[in-house]
């Protein structure tokens, strides 16, 4: 038989130990649901950027611009050289043409690839908000930005709402998709994503996942049959931007047919790499 004074101690005891075991469960229930609830933050915005699978669609064959040839004029006969002109048997030189830089993170050429990654810690200086339609808050650097601002002006105009699904991406962000991709779609699929950490153009701030504002075809191919797509096939290099992925382009980009993406080079690139109907990496001889 227990004394009165030790049911008391026991009964303390009791207490206490439940208090204890209840504030611990509740520590944990907390620690549980705040776990879900950034769970579900990320699940939600991965679902977003979720691309279908499916195989790759067959679409109609697209204009491409191509330069007429210029008119051959019979050119002058020249002119015997003057013996008295110390120049005259100098031959003229031809320009050397600059090479394009597809290597330094700040070139608006530099060519990002599953074969050509970016350092984890790079981030642009100069990026911003452009002031378009978008999902949640998307930045890119200040000329890619000012030139979308065109770029959707222009499209509505003609009757195009575009909307903005993805902008800049960190390396850590991207390390997030490409274990979703991985997890939802296998290994082997995923590789032909621009998912890879470091292997993104996303990274440079220079590339945009474009859609419309009434959701048709988000992030799948059939964006590639509407009208939003032959304005952007007809206008964006107007604009400086070029169709990345294109239909065929995969065995040269490494990346699958992506009618959503579009990538910043500057009006003038932009303009050449149309005419010539190439990839960046058939352009400038690079994989």
């Amino acid at each position: 038989m227990h004394t009165e004074a030790e049911r008391v101690f026991y009964r303390r005891i009791y207490i206490l130990i439940g208090l204890t075991a209840a504030i611990i469960c509740s520590l944990f229930y907390l620690l549980y649901l705040t776990r879900m609830r950034n769970n579900n933050e990320i699940r939600k915005d991965l679902t977003f950027h979720k691309i279908p699978k499916q195989d790759r669609i067959v679409i109609p064959e697209r204009e491409i611009l191509v330069k007429a040839p210029e008119e051959t004029v019979p050119a002058d006969p020249k002119p015997e050289p003057d013996s008295t002109d110390p120049k005259a048997d100098v031959p003229d030189s031809p320009a050397e043409e600059i090479p394009a830089d597809i290597d330094s993170n700040s070139s608006l050429l530099r060519i990002v690839s599953p074969a050509r990654r970016i350092e984890a810690d790079y981030v642009p200086s100069d990026l911003t908000v452009p002031d378009v339609p978008m999902y949640q808050t998307q930045m890119l650097r200040r000329d890619a930005a000012a030139a979308l601002e065109d770029m959707f002006a222009a499209a509505k105009a003609d009757g195009y709402d575009l909307y903005l699904i993805s902008g800049y991406r960190s390396y850590d962000y991207q390390t997030g998709l490409w274990d979703y991709y991985t997890d939802y779609y296998g290994s082997d699929y995923t590789e032909r994503m621009d998912a890879r950490p470091g292997g993104s153009e996303h990274q440079l701030g220079l590339s945009v996942d474009i859609g419309t504002t009434d959701d048709v075809c988000r992030l799948d191919t059939c964006f590639g049959d509407t009208g939003a797509f032959a304005w952007l096939q007809n206008n964006s290099y107007r604009y400086g931007y070029i169709e990345r992925y294109p239909a065929d382009g995969e065995s040269t980009t490494g990346i699958m047919y992506s009618p959503w993406s579009f990538r910043y080079t500057g009006p003038e690139t932009a303009e050449k790499l149309r005419a010539s109907g190439q990839t960046m990496e058939e352009y400038f001889h690079t994989n």
